[in-house]
């Protein structure tokens, strides 16, 4: 509830994650890859300006 209200805290949001990970990993059998906003630009710039294999 405190996340749907908009009040939760570091470790609601990291408890969330771990539930929802759990989840996806019991339903589909294999762990999930989960990629938080903005953590993937690196790996698309590198792409783009041809130093993928770097990153």
């Amino acid at each position: 509830m405190r996340i749907i209200e908009g009040t939760a805290n570091e470790v609601d949001l990291t408890s969330a994650l771990e539930k929802i990970s759990k989840m996806l990993k019991s339903h589909y059998g294999k762990a999930p890859i989960i990629i938080i906003d903005e953590y993937d630009t690196p790996i698309q710039e590198g792409y783009s300006k041809e130093f993928y294999d770097e990153i």
